[in-house]
């Protein structure tokens, strides 16, 4: 999760050209976790063990449980002694998050997915926890950006395990009978809907964007009301469960809100922006316009309620950009095109991307432990981001590798 950038290209059309693709899709059904972590499960070592990982499109580094690290999150271990396939690597690493860190050792073994033989990768095998990552459901990480990104996996799961173009779909529901999944090597026509049109926008290509699933940001309204926003790139970050605005976007956006709602609250403690009395109906639609495409939230796609009491799924954020998480992408069917070096977003009903087409959300009972680890899953984007620069500085002066690699990052 993390930066900036700009340029675009987005058109109406097809779904993405599957006729290109020769490998047989790869569906891995994703847990969802009361529609804030959402994570499946892949095969490491020989004989293979089962992880649970939060497949990431904004990091591309892999990392698990260390079997030294019985406070880690998760109930499953990695452990190299009991694998043919495991080769020790003489370097730490560390890698940095929002609201903590993790730490351990590099190592290689091989990573399975169903139909698909092993590939061996260099990950880091993690010894210590930040408290907070100790409460995830998951025990991993799997990054699926793109190879500029990895601060020590090599090579990027996507290359070892050839993909050029995947899709990611986000269940209406955790109870819904059509679960969320991720596609590898194509997209499936059945999860579309009716009458559906993709629209594609061309990532950005700046330095500062290399590695990120980040497009141009053209527009940005709040019901009929544009808003001024300086930033000029989104990410679309599975590994983020809300919507992160800049500071400037996000005191525009709530003032707007506040105004539409009749007053809210906004603690400088609270990691939400809270609404009394009133239901997902009253909140005005949210559009961010990617590329030439406007995309709509109405407010049973980005309001969680219950009781009459409404939680807009937007954090702030020091970041110069938007992030669209697993809200948006609930929305949104969203394809992943490597090979084109773009976004696909699936629109239903004769292609118009208006929203508002799926169950509301609403609060859950143990919505107050699961914010608190989305609030870990998003302020972590936000570190990544410096972190490049200081790493692209790291880099300019280092003639080889160190013995701790130390990645300010996140999923």
């Amino acid at each position: 999760m993390r930066a900036i950038g700009v340029l675009v290209g987005a058109l109406a059309g097809a779904a993405p050209s599957l006729g290109e693709e020769v490998a047989a899709i790869i569906r891995i059904p994703l847990v969802n976790h009361d529609q804030l972590q959402f994570f499946g499960t892949v095969l490491v070592g020989s004989p293979p063990v089962p992880f649970r990982v939060i497949f990431d499109t904004g990091s591309s580094d892999v990392w698990l449980p260390s079997a030294h690290c019985r406070a880690c999150s998760g109930s499953q271990r990695y452990n190299g002694s009991v694998s043919t396939t495991y080769l020790d690597e003489p370097e730490n690493f560390q890698a940095y998050y929002g609201s903590g860190a993790v730490a351990g050792r590099l190592f290689y073994d091989d990573v399975a997915l169903p139909a698909l033989a092993p590939r061996t990768l260099r990950m880091g095998s993690v010894e210590r926890q930040d408290e907070r990552i100790q409460q995830f459901e998951s025990e991993g990480i799997v990054g699926l950006g793109f190879p500029a990104l990895a601060s020590f996996t090599a090579p990027s799961f996507l290359q070892a395990f050839n993909v050029s173009l995947f899709s990611l779909y986000i269940s209406p529901l955790p109870s819904d009978p059509t679960p969320s999944q991720l596609i590898l090597h194509g997209i499936d026509p059945d999860l579309e809907g009716p009458a559906t049109t993709w629209h594609y926008v061309s990532l950005a290509e700046e330095p500062s964007t290399a590695g990120f699933w980040a497009v141009p940001l053209r527009g940005l309204a709040i019901g009929s009301a544009s808003v001024q926003h300086k930033a000029s790139i989104a990410v679309l970050d599975s590994g983020t469960s809300l919507l992160l605005l800049p500071l400037a976007e996000y005191a525009a956006v709530v003032t707007q809100l506040c105004t539409a709602m009749g007053g809210c609250e906004d603690g400088a403690a609270r990691s939400s922006l809270s609404c009394s009395d009133c239901r997902h109906g009253d909140f005005p639609p949210l559009t961010f316009t990617l590329g030439t495409t406007a995309f709509t939230l109405q407010g049973s796609d980005y309001v969680r309620c219950e009781f009459n009491t409404c939680m807009p799924q937007i954090d702030k954020s020091t970041s110069s950009f938007i992030v669209l998480g697993d809200i948006f992408m609930r929305a949104y069917y969203t394809a992943f095109d490597v090979t084109h070096r773009r976004i696909g977003l699936a629109c239903l009903n004769d292609g118009r991307c208006a929203g508002g087409l799926k169950p509301p959300l609403n609060l859950s009972p143990v919505l107050s432990w699961l914010l608190y680890a989305a609030a870990l899953y998003t302020h972590a984007f936000f570190i990544t981001a410096s972190g490049l620069g200081l790493k692209w500085i790291v880099n300019r002066y280092q003639a080889r590798p160190k013995s701790t690699i130390c990645t300010p990052r996140l999923v």
